[in-house]
């Protein structure tokens, strides 16, 4: 077998793109959990996992609480081992289409401090659709939870005896230390960052607020929340994703043109920190992963760029500041078959200047199913 399907490789590429965390119809929780349950049968399998680092702002409060009381949470040990600024998540690292594709470490993949591919588990919720690795080593995750599995209702936004579950674990205890329903029947939720204290999430597609770990308590960001609402990275939320790291709200997508596009604003005043959106690649590259560095000087973006003959990997690099020009070098290539699949998984900083990037490509011919492991790359730059 010297090349990959055409229609097979574009299915794994789809497959590989970022699912939008505000889908709440049941058909899609049922999707979501077969996919969970294929992968967690599998000797080693992933779920999809979102990594991205934050900062807090101070907010007027905002009383939220959807579900039950929160449970007592107890906050992470002051004593942090020593190790990057930033861990390094992988996402979707489980593709398979057929019997090609590729396949991750069983839950959440992560390349830790010593370079080893490691999984964690998934609990608290159905399957998780966004999660965030704190640097104490606890991770926050967004995911569904159907409280009447099997039982057949009127689906939609609307659909009854659905949670959307936001869950805290320690890397100490097998249970979450943290978890609640908050989801609002009617409404869309996004997990789009995480503190020591709190996430962030994304109500109703245009509305950011600070949920406490400790109280349940949400506190509305009004300038983000306007800057989410004025972006101009299009309004489908397949069209455009949106994180908040170190202080700042972080836009990337596709612009109108077909070109890849970012944009920084500050998380506090809403202030556009770029002079608006700056293009990192030209039509036909979409937008892999985006991460900011811990000094938040610097914007590192994954990228995958569809060429004649071949797919290109790239990461770019922006400076936070008006009217940036980025830089960007190609990390590898498909070679001379475009349709090889392949993707970058995840992007972290070991420190201010320091840059990872994980990213995987499948060999020339192939014809079986890989562990990640096989085909892992980690490349390391400075910005």
């Amino acid at each position: 077998m010297n090349d990959i399907p055409s229609d097979l490789a574009e299915a794994v590429r789809h497959a590989a793109e970022v699912v939008p965390d505000e889908r709440h119809s049941l058909a899609d929780v049922h999707r979501r959990r077969r996919r969970h349950q294929r992968r967690r049968v599998g000797t080693v399998a992933g779920v999809a996992a979102v990594a991205v680092a934050a900062g807090a702002a101070g907010v007027p409060l905002l009383s939220h609480r959807s579900g039950p009381a929160p449970e007592p949470f107890a906050t992470a040990s002051a004593t942090v081992p020593a190790g990057p600024a930033q861990r390094l998540l992988l996402t979707n690292a489980y593709q398979v289409v057929g019997n090609v594709g590729v396949r991750g470490p069983q839950g959440v993949g992560e390349v830790d401090a010593a370079g080893k591919l490691v999984g964690h588990p998934v609990v608290g919720v159905d399957a998780a659709d966004s999660v965030i690795g704190l640097p104490d080593g606890r991770l926050v995750m967004l995911g569904p939870h159907d409280l009447k599995p099997g039982v057949a209702r009127e689906d939609g936004v609307n659909v009854t005896d659905l949670e959307f579950v936001l869950v805290v674990t320690t890397p100490a205890a097998p249970g979450p230390a943290y978890h609640v329903n908050v989801r609002t029947v009617g409404e869309s939720v996004r997990l789009i960052g995480a503190t020591a204290t709190g996430a962030y999430l994304l109500r109703d597609g245009k509305r950011v607020v600070f949920h406490e770990f400790g109280s349940g308590a949400e506190q509305k960001l009004a300038a983000a929340s306007a800057a989410v609402v004025n972006t101009n990275l299009g309004d489908d939320p397949g069209q455009f994703d949106v994180s908040v790291q170190g202080g700042r709200l972080l836009f990337s997508g596709v612009a109108d043109d077909g070109s890849a596009q970012v944009r920084v604003h500050d998380l506090a005043t809403g202030a556009d920190l770029l002079g608006g959106p700056v293009t990192v690649g030209a039509p036909g590259t979409a937008v892999r992963a985006v991460r900011l560095s811990p000094d938040g000087r610097h914007v590192a973006v994954g990228l995958s760029r569809l060429g004649a003959d071949r797919t290109d990997f790239i990461l770019a690099t922006v400076p936070v500041a008006a009217r940036p020009r980025p830089r960007s070098t190609v990390l590898g290539s498909t070679g001379d078959n475009r349709n090889t699949p392949g993707d970058i998984q995840g992007i972290a900083f070991t420190d201010d200047r320091t840059v990872r990037v994980a990213w995987y490509v499948l060999p020339p011919g192939a014809d079986r199913v890989y562990d990640l492991a096989e085909v892992l790359k980690v490349n390391t730059a400075t910005v």
